[in-house]
Formats: C-alpha cells, structure tokens, sequence
C-alpha cells in the first residue's frame, strides 16, 4: 500500500472513531452540536464511500451516511 493510500485509510478511521466517540457520549446534542454532527459523519461517508464503494455500504452506515439519525436527532432530540 503507497503512502497517500494509507494516509486516506488512516484519516478515514479516525474520522469514524470521532464519529463513534460522538455518538456514545452520555451529554445531550444542541442544535449546533447536531449539525456538527452530521458534517463529521458527511466528510467520513463520502470519503468511506470514495475509498470502497456503494457495496461496502453496510446498513448501520447508510443510517448515519443517508442522515436518519441526523432527523431522529433533530425531529426527537438525544
């Protein structure tokens, strides 16, 4: 694997570690935490989905890629 390929990996994950992190805190999100949110979780999806591809899409990825927790979140708060 070259370099920049690791390096993509390597930013993928830990943007899918800051995502997870996120969603498991224990604080309720405000408005501005939720958008904030879901911008992390957009970056890490297109760039999940430039690396792999729709088929490696797994349904609890769509969840957060496709934005219904985001709705959830803004619809019902945490």
């Amino acid at each position: 694997m070259d370099n920049e390929r690791l390096r993509q990996w390597q930013d993928m994950l830990a943007k899918y570690l800051h995502v997870s992190w996120l969603a498991f805190q224990h604080e309720d999100f405000g408005d501005e935490e939720i958008e904030g949110f879901q911008d992390l979780i957009d970056e890490w999806f297109f760039q999940y989905v430039e690396m792999l591809g729709l088929p490696g899409v797994m349904n609890y990825m769509h969840l957060l890629g496709v934005g219904h927790l985001y709705h959830y979140l803004k619809t019902w708060g945490t």
